[in-house]
């Protein structure tokens, strides 16, 4: 059977569609499944602490270490500045910036506005899954075409 389609595919030229489609689906699943979840619980659960730089451009340029307190315990993580904090350039070690936890769970965290992380993941799964919309309906299309009215 999947043989058979993909020959179909290939003869009716619409593999480079399907392959198209298939690329786009794949990096929009990629984006929801790395960070996505993440910042929606922290947007439905977390709630805000002031947190504070501890090192800049550690692994890279634009990352910042920071560091807060919750439940008596100090926690540490990596992230981008923005998202409601100043820019990268207006932070030092020492500042204080806005963290995001889950107050049963302080090791799930994130510096930043979670729903302005939101905001940018929802962007960047728009274009390939707009690409994989567009390469599916050009291939229905072409199907539909071919087999007259």
């Amino acid at each position: 059977m999947l043989r058979r389609l993909t020959e179909e595919l290939r003869q009716a030229g619409g593999w480079r569609l399907a392959v198209v489609a298939a690329a786009g689906l794949a990096v929009a699943v990629f984006l929801y499944r790395s960070d996505w979840p993440l910042y929606r619980g922290l947007r439905e659960r977390g709630v805000p602490v002031d947190g504070w730089v501890t090192l800049k451009g550690l692994n890279a340029p634009d990352e910042l270490s920071y560091s807060f307190e919750a439940e008596g315990r100090t926690y540490s993580d990596v992230g981008k500045a923005g998202y409601g904090n100043r820019a990268f350039a207006d932070l030092e070690a020492g500042d204080r910036v806005l963290v995001f936890y889950v107050p049963e769970h302080p090791e799930t965290h994130c510096l930043g506005d979670p729903s302005e992380h939101l905001r940018d993941q929802n962007r960047a799964m728009f274009l390939p899954l707009a690409v994989f919309s567009l390469a599916l309906g050009a291939f229905l299309a072409n199907e539909l075409k071919k087999q007259g009215p």
